[in-house]
């Protein structure tokens, strides 16, 4: 079972495993096997071309010379072959100038031709290379690769190719007038017979034939390989900076894929790649420009601006959301009291705290006025995130106070106010410049809580608790009167926070746990004290939803 599940995983190899493979490979060793590759196959088939056609014009100008060689001897040794076949006893002078011809053939030194003999028509040797075969039996032919005739005529020389030589065979005929009866026309005719007197034949060595073919073979094959190893020698020397340019862009990326927008990638060529780096780095400077064009905004512009696209208009909707203000006390005086350079170092330290708390829960500062900053939050518990970031403002700034006591630079209190409600949320202002900011009655009220609350105080309005699903701390509930309204609106400062262990607890211990309980009068005393609006195990009204009616009723009303 094992084998054969082995045999099974095998099979299911995919078939273009070799080309993920080489896909995988580094850029060098791909263009060098590329590179190398394509030389090969280009030396192979030039090497095959030209040699095939010198290989066939070796052939046939081997072919013409000894089919010349053979009929020559042929020549030579018919008139004794003529002799011997009329004489009943030939002796070996009957056939010397045959030998003679085959000496002569040997003397030249031919480079190629093996043999040559000359049989008569009883097979007989009556001339050869070799003396020792005289007067012995034609040996017989190998093996034949092929045969052919290298004349028009059926009885002109032949050529037998063996494994090892080419052997050229030329018959021997002499031509016989007789006078033959014929019927047709009552008398005798003429006619023309062949008289076979025997074969002449020549061996030719295939490897001397061959032999500057397989020298050329050898020459090509090294010059080939010579320029392979140049090739791959200057591929890898040119893929250098390609494959440099490349890891520089790469790594680069990786960089400001971490969030480091300082990167600059330097390349002096002109070609692609220096036009890849080029595009690079104005996407990263556009990129930077951008991050740094996102300070200057708020997030819930930069998300608007996400949503929009390019399709940005003026205008807005009406949204449920909580809104935040906060103001440095002593601001003015401080500012007469200090150079202008001194005043916003102080003040950047403040904001950045509150602004790193903000955003720390959810909240996205809309913008900053001077010394205050007005922030915006929206979506699942937006008002018990607004009053947790309050809280926990109010504490870093105690503690920042507290250290900078210490060394005697100056210290800062803030005032917040917090309402939720109903305002228009979108674009305001003009085609030209707009702003992604809030605008109602809900903002001007959270306003005047501002300005309303004492330095490290928090005010909310009833509409806060309306809205909240946590259990908060609450003191000084009292009556305060706001410009532009008929009425006085109710406010608390919130103190701190009950019933989750994770959320920040408070210095002090004021609990409340309803919305618009009433309290006693708002007498000095009765402000001053802490109060529990109502009872412990009484919980608060889901966010949005008032004497029994939904947000979206809400909405119509």
């Amino acid at each position: 079972m094992e084998q054969e599940t082995a045999l099974q995983v095998k099979e299911n190899v995919p078939p273009n495993k070799l080309i993920e493979r080489f896909l995988s490979m580094k850029i060098r060793l791909k263009l060098s096997l590329i590179i190398g590759g394509v030389l090969v196959v280009v030396l192979s088939i030039l090497m095959t071309a030209v040699l095939t056609q010198q290989q066939n014009v070796l052939t046939e100008r081997n072919n013409a010379f000894c089919q010349l060689l053979v009929r020559n001897l042929s020549g030579s040794a018919k008139e004794n072959l003529m002799l011997g076949a009329a004489s009943t006893s030939a002796s070996p002078a009957t056939f010397i100038l045959i030998q003679e011809a085959i000496s002569n053939i040997n003397k030249q030194r031919l480079d190629g031709v093996n043999w040559a003999y000359v049989a008569d028509r009883n097979g007989s040797v009556v001339a050869h290379s070799d003396l020792s075969l005289i007067n012995q039996s034609a040996p017989k032919l190998p093996p034949a690769i092929s045969e052919k005739n290298l004349s028009n005529d059926s009885l002109g020389v032949t050529i037998h190719e063996s494994r090892e030589d080419y052997i050229y065979t030329d018959s021997i005929f002499v031509q016989r007038i007789t006078n033959v009866p014929s019927a047709a026309v009552g008398k005798s005719v003429r006619a023309t017979q062949k008289l076979f007197l025997g074969v002449s034949r020549i061996s030719f060595s295939k490897a001397a034939l061959y032999e500057p073919i397989a020298v050329q073979r050898r020459n090509i094959v090294l010059i080939g390989l010579a320029v392979l190893a140049v090739s791959i020698v200057l591929v890898v020397l040119m893929a250098r900076p390609i494959v440099a340019a490349i890891l520089a862009i790469s790594d680069a990326a990786r960089k400001v894929g971490s969030g480091d927008l300082t990167v600059t990638v330097m390349l002096r060529t002109r070609d692609e790649l220096g036009e890849l780096a080029s595009d690079f780095n104005r996407m990263v400077q556009d990129i930077r420009e951008k991050r740094s064009m996102q300070r200057f905004m708020s997030d819930l512009t930069v998300e608007m601006i996400k949503q929009s696209g390019q399709e940005i208009s003026l205008g807005g909707e009406r949204r449920l959301i909580t809104v935040m203000f906060t103001d440095v006390r002593g601001f003015t005086s401080m500012s007469e009291q200090m150079e202008p350079e001194s005043v916003v170092e102080v003040i950047n330290v403040y904001l950045n705290l509150q602004t790193d708390v903000i955003q720390r829960h959810g909240g996205s500062v809309d913008k900053f006025l001077g010394d205050g900053i007005m922030a915006l939050f929206t979506g699942d518990k937006m008002t018990d995130r607004a009053i947790e970031a309050a809280l926990e403002i109010q504490q870093a700034i105690q503690l920042l106070n507290a250290q900078r006591s210490q060394t005697g630079v100056k210290e800062m209190a803030v005032g917040i106010g917090i309402n939720s409600g109903y305002a228009v949320l979108g674009n305001i202002g003009a085609q030209s410049r707009m702003d992604f900011t809030a605008i109602g009655d809900t903002v001007n009220l959270a306003s005047r809580l501002c300005s309303a609350s004492a330095p490290f105080a928090t005010l909310v309005s009833e509409g806060v608790l309306e809205y909240a699903q946590f259990k908060y701390l609450l003191k000084n509930h009292q009556e305060i009167t706001v410009k532009g309204k008929a009425k006085p609106v109710q406010v608390y400062e919130v103190a701190g926070v009950t019933g989750d262990p994770n959320i920040l607890q408070p210095t002090v211990s004021v609990a409340a746990d309803a919305v618009g309980a009433a309290l006693p009068s708002a007498s000095e005393e009765a402000a001053d004290e802490r109060i529990q609006i109502a009872n412990d195990g009484e919980q608060l009204p889901a966010a949005g939803v008032q004497d029994g009616q939904s947000v979206s009723q809400q909405s119509k009303i």
